[in-house]
This record gives C-alpha cells, structure tokens and sequence, in this order.
C-alpha cells in the first residue's frame, strides 16, 4: 500500500478487532502500539501509553495514527499491526476520565449486534465496500481465497 488513506482505513480496521476484542474481555489497554513494515522489510514499532487506559475504538485509532503517520510517509507498506499493552480492568476508572455516557451506550449497542447479528452488521462508512478483510479474520479450515477481501482463483475443471 502507499496510500495513506487506504492505510489509515486499514488501521481503522485493525483498531476494530483489538478493541472488540478488549471490551469482550472486560478489559481497558494503557498503551498502544503499531508494527509497520516497509517494501525493503524494514520493520518498525511504535508505543503509545494513553493519558486514561480505554476500550473504545476511537481512542486507540487516534493513538495508532499519531504512531504511523510520521512512518508511513512516501514509503510502500506491505505490513501493519496493532496492539493494545498494559491492560486493567474495566473497573479502575479515573475520576477524570473524559468519555461520556453517551458514546459508552453507542459502542455497548454496537457490540450487541455484532454479537447477536455477526460482525459485518455495524461497520463504519469508511470501511464499507473497500475489500479489506476482516480484523484477525484466521480459520485455519478455509482457503484463503475463500475469505473476506481475497481475491478467489478460478481454478480449470475438466
């Protein structure tokens, strides 16, 4: 990719899954980190501690950025990961904490569906129609060209 803004939805993506991922767990990450490898396999990371250990998709998005951005500039990326460190309990809630109600019963909602109806039933705009695969999309049982985003190979029957 050397698009950014084909890598910022592609990271986008990738915060979906992991912070899913923490709120199914009951759990809030301190620090973010991103994985970028370029076309000559040159491998960086980057981390992030949060001013308040947080679940929401947001938050960890806009630390991920503020870590890829200055990397990803001019360069061909072949690889992007994130990942949430430092992880607590939902409970250790800071009194300062600047989430608001609201935007805790949006994700809590959107979780539910997802959970109830599957995973592509709430999905950002940005992410719509674009053919990235799903987040840690990995069943072992299925071939790849079967999945989400990949390209199926048509194979010659005789």
């Amino acid at each position: 990719m050397t698009d950014p803004a084909e890598i910022e939805r592609t990271l986008l993506a990738l915060t979906e899954g992991v912070s899913a991922r923490l709120r199914a767990g009951g759990i809030r990450a301190g620090t973010v980190a991103v994985k970028i490898r370029d076309s000559s396999f040159r491998t960086i990371t980057r981390q992030k501690h949060l001013a308040e250990p947080s679940d929401l998709t947001d938050t960890i998005w806009r630390a991920a950025l503020d870590l890829a951005r200055p990397e990803i500039r001019g360069k061909k990326i072949r690889l992007l990961g994130v990942s949430a460190t430092q992880l607590g309990e939902p409970e250790q809630i800071s009194m300062f904490e600047v989430v608001d109600a609201r935007q805790r019963r949006v994700v809590d909602a959107q979780d539910a569906v997802r959970r109830r109806y599957g995973d592509s039933a709430v999905t950002r705009g940005s992410l719509l129609h674009r053919g990235l695969p799903a987040p840690f999309e990995r069943d072992p049982a299925s071939a790849v060209e079967g999945r989400v985003g990949v390209p199926k190979i048509e194979d010659d029957v005789e």
